[in-house]
């Protein structure tokens, strides 16, 4: 079993780095990208397309992505400053009572 997995290791590590090499200097390779690009730019121009149907800019998206940070960072911090007032009011209790239950 140990033979069958250095094998396989082995083969494993002398194909992943010929044949990353291999393909990155193919012509297979460069076919992949065009069309990677594409459809990029075809999907690009459809979300275009919906957005500007939507009446959404660029600059829009930006600010409401931007107010959607700032009410996140509230809710969190708001949250942050509930569950501190619960700690404090907590340990004005516990912290006195401690001594005396460590005796």
């Amino acid at each position: 079993m140990q033979d069958y997995v250095k094998g396989a290791g082995a083969q494993a590590q002398q194909i992943g780095c010929e044949g990353t090499a291999a393909w990155i200097g193919s012509n297979s390779s460069v076919i992949v990208l065009r069309a990677l690009l594409v459809r990029l730019v075809l999907l690009s121009i459809v979300v275009g397309i919906v957005f500007s149907v939507l009446g959404i800019t660029p600059f829009n998206l930006i600010e409401r992505i931007e107010q959607l940070v700032r009410r996140m960072l509230d809710l969190g911090l708001d949250a942050f400053h509930s569950a501190f007032g619960y700690f404090l009011l907590g340990a004005v209790v516990v912290i006195p009572v401690c001594p005396l239950c460590v005796c």
